[in-house]
């Protein structure tokens, strides 16, 4: 496998196909973070969130109490890094969607059509997602 298509190569690459796919069905990506479709960052999202670098559902509940999953979602989540990140990049998603992100503003929002912008959730935004 070539360099480019090592872990964020390959990711970018997938990203760049389904953006593609996006827009020739009719929802172009706002690369600088308007809109349905946005990019977010699990790790980025749990510092701000202040949950820290350990991936426990323990500490996620406590953050977000109106969040409720059975033991068995729960044991899931805390045995894969994936699920679990795939639940903080879906609960960053909501908080683009309720307004409670930070976006680009001034001179950043060129910068951002240019490369994309990464939705950071406010801190203490976790209880006002429900």
């Amino acid at each position: 496998m070539s360099v480019s298509f090592d872990k964020l190569g390959a990711t970018a690459a997938r990203w760049a196909y389904l953006a593609d796919v996006l827009a020739c069905s009719g929802r172009p990506v706002d690369r600088a973070g308007a809109g349905t479709v946005v990019e977010v960052y699990p790790a980025a999202s749990r510092t701000q969130w202040e949950l820290g670098l350990e991936r426990s559902m323990q500490g996620l509940l406590r953050s977000a109490p109106w969040l409720v999953c059975s033991e068995e979602y729960r044991s899931a989540y805390d045995a894969s890094e994936h699920a679990f990140d795939a639940l903080v990049a879906a609960l960053t998603a909501r908080a683009a969607a309720l307004g409670l992100t930070v976006r680009p503003e001034g001179e950043e929002v060129a910068l951002a059509e240019r490369e994309g912008w990464i939705h950071l959730p406010e801190r203490g935004s976790p209880p006002r997602l429900a």
